[in-house]
C-alpha cells in the first residue's frame, strides 16, 4: 500500500532520490536540509504534519534499503532510541548509524 499525505500519494522514489542525493537520512539531520526535502515535495501548506508524515515513512519504508543498499552498511535490526528521537526533531543525529523499530525484514540476511 502506498502511503499518502494530503491525499496524494507518496513517490517513494523520489523520496529516496532527494535524501541519498543529499547524503542519507542522517546526513540530511546533521546538515538541517529535512526541510529542502519536504519542500521539493510542494504539499500545500495547510498540510502542517507532511515533515513529520515523510520522515515517518522514510524510516519505515526506506532507510533500511538506504542503509544496505545506497551506503552499502549492514543494518542492525532495530533503531537505537537516539535516532528516532533525533528524527522527531531534527536537533542531533546518532553517528554510529541505526535501522528501524519493528522492520518487517528483521531477521532476513542479504545477499550482494
Amino acid at each position: 500500500m502506498v502511503p499518502t499525505i494530503g491525499g496524494k500519494p507518496l513517490d517513494l522514489h523520489h523520496l529516496f532520490v532527494e535524501v541519498t542525493s543529499r547524503g542519507g537520512i542522517e546526513k540530511v539531520i546533521v546538515d538541517r536540509k529535512w526541510k529542502e526535502v519536504v519542500m521539493s515535495f510542494k504539499f500545500r501548506e495547510t498540510i502542517t504534519s507532511a515533515s513529520f508524515m515523510v520522515r515517518k515513512y522514510y524510516l519505515s519504508l526506506l532507510y533500511h534499503f538506504e542503509q544496505a543498499y545506497y551506503l552499502c552498511k549492514q543494518v542492525p535490526p532495530s533503531t537505537p532510541d537516539a535516532l528516532s528521537g533525533n528524527l522527531a526533531n531534527s536537533s542531533t543525529t546518532n553517528r554510529e548509524g541505526a535501522a528501524i523499530n519493528d522492520s518487517p525484514v528483521q531477521g532476513k540476511s542479504m545477499n550482494h
